[in-house]
């Protein structure tokens, strides 16, 4: 059986990115699908299913090093579009207005939307944990989106939802490669015992983290200071690639502080960090206030320090 081609294929249309606007049904579609068709879980499959070829391509294929690094190549160069574009942020309707497709023509017609933005806007959540999540994103959104005085607006925060659905299991598939490909050249995978894909990942052991007096959004906006102002680098030439580096060493290296003052691992990153560099209004807002907190720190510190 050929797992290479399967596992190409595979990642092929994950990594597929089209939006289209039915003008007839006024709402978006991502891959010629609805955008309220993808459950929570899909991309997730979807790259499950990846990792489970993969793990029988390395199993049974040759030059692994290669290979790897061309998935990445793949999977990077998507993720790197998507932040470019601003991905999760309503600015991306403006940055990729002309690279999406309106149509008349579906060969199905969309499940209505109404029932559950008219929900939304008399805060009417059914008990269910995904519709929460969903609300939770669209409140957060809902400044730049016009405060959803309109089904449109609504439209636009659920294709923003679906696709923020979308980068996180591409980038949890480019960050399970990554740890593979830095491993490659150590590990013998045609005599590798592996019950699952789950198992094929390294884990990497860290006797030593670095503890952050902060809370987890906190440490979300530090890091986005020093990596978009330069100050630390992890990938010179390849912009996908240095935050998503960036992104692991947090995960594997620090702790933070919650509500209750007990340090955390911070084994999850992305969606932090999404806010914490989110152009929406409420985001800035936030990230303003740390960079006064930043600045008051330093002051007091330049303070009082002698000539």
């Amino acid at each position: 059986m050929n797992y290479a081609s399967q596992t190409n294929r595979a990642v092929f249309e994950l990594s597929k990115f089209k939006v289209q606007f039915c003008e007839t049904y006024q709402t978006y579609l991502l891959n010629n699908k609805w955008a309220n068709t993808y459950s929570e879980s899909y991309f997730h499959e979807q790259s499950d299913l990846v990792k489970s070829l993969l793990c029988q391509q390395l199993k049974n294929g040759l030059n692994h090093k290669e290979y790897l690094q061309n998935l990445l190549d793949n999977l990077e160069n998507r993720i790197d579009s998507l932040d470019k574009n601003k991905s999760n942020s309503p600015d991306f309707f403006e940055n990729y207005s002309i690279k999406i497709a309106y149509t008349n023509i579906h060969q199905q017609e969309p499940h209505s939307n109404q029932s559950k933005y008219e929900r939304y806007l008399n805060n009417q959540l059914e008990p269910d944990a995904s519709e929460i999540e969903f609300f939770s994103f669209l409140t957060f959104h809902e400044k730049k989106l016009n405060g959803y005085k309109n089904i449109l607006d609504f439209e636009k925060g659920l294709l923003l939802y679906t696709i923020m659905l979308y980068r996180d299991a591409i980038t949890n598939l480019d960050d399970y490669i990554n740890s593979i490909f830095m491993n490659v050249e150590f590990t013998d995978f045609k005599n590798y015992d592996f019950e699952d894909f789950h198992s094929l990942k390294p884990q990497q052991k860290n006797n030593m983290v670095c503890n952050f007096n902060l809370d987890k959004i906190s440490v979300a906006h530090l890091f986005s200071i020093l990596i978009n102002e330069d100050i630390i680098m992890f990938d010179e030439l390849n912009y996908a690639k240095n935050n998503t580096k960036m992104k692991r060493f947090v995960e594997q290296n620090f702790t933070f502080l919650n509500f209750r003052k007990e340090r955390i691992a911070i084994k999850t990153f992305n969606r932090e960090y999404s806010e914490a560099t989110c152009v929406g209004s409420a985001a800035v807002k936030q990230h303003k206030a740390f960079i006064d907190k930043l600045i008051l720190i330093l002051q007091t510190r330049k303070t009082n320090m002698k000539d």
